[in-house]
């Protein structure tokens, strides 16, 4: 498992290509969904 601090990076991330991607694509709508998926995942595994 990752560490939190890292988990919560990764997710930083993820947001950031999906605001990027949305400009770039306009395909935000799925790049999002993934992202919100990892952040919440991440979010779930730093409360356990």
């Amino acid at each position: 498992s990752h560490p939190p601090d890292q988990c919560q990076g990764s997710a930083v991330t993820y947001v950031a290509l999906c605001v990027v991607s949305d400009i770039a694509m306009k395909k935000r709508f799925r790049l999002c969904a993934m992202a919100t998926g990892m952040a919440w995942l991440c979010a779930a595994a730093t409360i356990r």
